[in-house]
């Protein structure tokens, strides 16, 4: 069929769906807590054949009662071996993830499957993470225009998993 050419034109829906874990682990971690908080999906819509990066960037809050303020996050993807990879029945379209320690950044620091990284000192005084001054970090997922030019046409949904760790 033409339409699954890889050059014919070709319309993709993709949505990405965020859950978020919260750890705290070993001794040096007890009776610490961490939140992240205003964590939203990332739904791209229809992509078209332009060949265009296109990226999505949410601000969300990211709190600690570490001695230092400070945490890890670490990210899993849906895919095979934890892969950042959207998928639409056998057909996988890749993306990246990227985490900024700050609100309203429109890139960051790329992340690696399942790799923690450590962070900065993020919000000590909001816990509950309800007012805009609460919001500490921005998550960034890109769709590079070399993976969905090559993806097939189809409707493509995954789960990024965030892990956040005092530290």
């Amino acid at each position: 069929m033409a339409q699954d050419s890889p050059c014919a034109p070709l319309r993709r829906r993709s949505a990405l769906l965020l859950a978020a874990a919260l750890m705290a682990s070993g001794t040096a971690a007890h009776g610490q807590q961490v939140r992240i908080r205003q964590l939203n999906d990332f739904p791209f819509n229809t992509l078209g054949a332009t060949p265009v990066d296109v990226s999505l960037a949410d601000n969300l809050c990211v709190y600690s009662t570490a001695t230092s303020g400070r945490y890890t996050i670490t990210a899993r993807g849906s895919g095979s071996g934890n892969a950042f990879t959207l998928a639409s029945g056998g057909n996988t379209l890749a993306y990246e993830v990227q985490w900024a320690a700050a609100a309203n950044q429109s890139s960051g620091s790329v992340l690696s499957p399942g790799v923690a990284l450590a962070a900065t000192t993020t919000n000590r005084t909001d816990s509950t993470c309800n007012q805009a001054a609460s919001l500490t970090a921005t998550l960034i997922v890109v769709l590079r225009a070399s993976a969905h030019q090559s993806a097939r046409a189809g409707a493509y949904s995954g789960t990024l998993t965030l892990l956040v760790a005092p530290n």
